[in-house]
């Protein structure tokens, strides 16, 4: 239902969300998760399917000949259509009755506690829109280890899409057969601990049993972001996903130049690696890296690498600072330049090369979900507000083959 109390009290704090976060908050979901969200270009989303029209190979009506011969037939530019469905992201702030009458008597105390909510909900936003730029639209989190024994600490297979505090949806598998897996009752379970040196998560309630999730053959279930499966954004894990049959609707088998390049740095980082991996993806499939993206290990050997083996000859252009904290640096690769980022949603022995001309955020303003004009609705059986602020969206690339993934970046074991 929608608010009934003194319409004043809850028009002053709709009017400090609007005129005082809003717009802040809208501007800079934009370009803080990531410098590579930073980079691309924004569109405005104008509808439920995103599409673009993709280049392929060249004109094919060229040719030589002699003067008052057959001019050469005709061959226009191929294009392949690329679509991807728009997705929500959402982001509860909640209010209590208590907060919301107080600000008729004392508006500062009042943007006191909206700054804290309003924070925090950033924060989290932040958090989830930067890691699903990164995974494949699936929205798996993690799977669940064959030593998950106990109900609420989980052993995972990667911790690096957790922290503290997150509701998760946990699923396993109904026979060791099947292909997808079946929520586990009990949930969503709120994130209480997650321990980075043996890969453990701690959840709240009563966990999850063996009988419900322990019957995979290789895997024993997975875990997501609340009521996320399958709904998150398409992220550059759809393109670098090695197990991945298409993208955009395309399959791999018709079209293989749709399938970026990978080059395997084989323990040994190097100038030399990426200037060959750019190089290729340059003259084989129309791409022009601009960006690449380390994990945390291979960004710590490329360190390294620039230190001590090659410090003579690695170019380093000038250093970078993006304006969600990140920073960076630009190099020259044989005759190229690209800017040089740790990500941490990258898997930790890998790089990842991309043009960020050729990709694309579809997506609305981030503004709240009004009920008859009101931004406020009363949670049944509470004493607190909910305001729900919403975008919707995707990414799409133009060029998916363009892009070049680098493997074993790390350090030999």
């Amino acid at each position: 239902m929608a608010y009934q109390g003194n319409p004043q009290y809850i028009d002053l704090v709709t009017s400090i969300l609007k005129e005082n976060y809003l717009p802040a908050w809208d501007n800079l979901i934009g370009i803080e998760p990531s410098p590579f969200l930073e980079k691309i270009k924004k569109v405005p989303l104008t509808n439920r399917t995103i599409s673009a029209a993709a280049p392929w190979g060249l004109n094919g009506g060229v040719g030589y000949g002699d003067d008052g011969t057959t001019t050469p037939a005709s061959g226009p530019q191929k294009f392949s259509k690329f679509t991807v469905d728009a997705k929500a992201l959402y982001c509860n702030l909640e209010i209590s009755d208590m907060v919301v009458k107080l600000a008729s008597s004392n508006k500062s105390a009042m943007i006191d506690v909206l700054d804290t909510e309003v924070k925090s909900g950033f924060a989290s936003t932040k958090w989830n829109m930067g890691r699903s730029l990164f995974m494949d639209g699936k929205g798996i989190l993690a799977h669940i280890g064959a030593s998950a024994s106990s109900a609420t600490e989980i052993t995972v297979d990667d911790v690096r899409f957790f922290r503290e505090g997150m509701l998760v949806d946990c699923y396993g598998y109904a026979s060791a057969a099947a292909t997808d897996g079946t929520i586990i009752s009990g949930g969503p379970f709120r994130i209480l601990n997650v321990d980075r040196s043996t890969k453990k998560i701690k959840i709240s309630g009563n966990g999850i049993t063996a009988s419900t999730a322990l019957t995979g053959t290789t895997d024993y279930g997975f875990i997501t972001l609340q009521n996320s499966y399958k709904k998150e954004f398409t992220g550059l894990g759809a393109i670098f996903d090695s197990n991945a049959t298409g993208i955009y609707g395309n399959n791999y088998s018709d079209y293989p130049w749709l399938k970026p390049i990978t080059v395997d740095a084989n323990h040994a980082i190097s100038d030399i690696v990426i200037t060959n991996g750019m190089r290729d993806s340059k003259q084989f499939h129309n791409g022009n890296i601009d960006m690449l993206l380390f994990g945390d290990d291979a960004f710590t050997e490329y360190q390294t690498y620039m230190k001590e083996d090659n410090a003579s000859f690695v170019t380093s252009v000038n250093n970078l600072n993006f304006k969600g904290g990140h920073t960076g640096f630009e190099v020259l690769f044989g005759n190229q330049r690209a800017v040089c980022v740790n990500e941490s949603f990258v898997p930790k022995g890998e790089i990842w090369g991309v043009n960020t001309k050729d990709w694309e955020f579809h997506h609305t303003t981030f503004d709240f979900v009004a009920y008859n004009s009101s931004i406020f609705t009363l949670v049944p059986n509470h004493n607190y507000y909910r305001a729900l602020l919403a975008t919707y969206g995707n990414l799409i690339c133009k060029n998916p083959g363009g892009c070049v993934r680098f493997t074993n970046c790390d350090a030999a074991s």
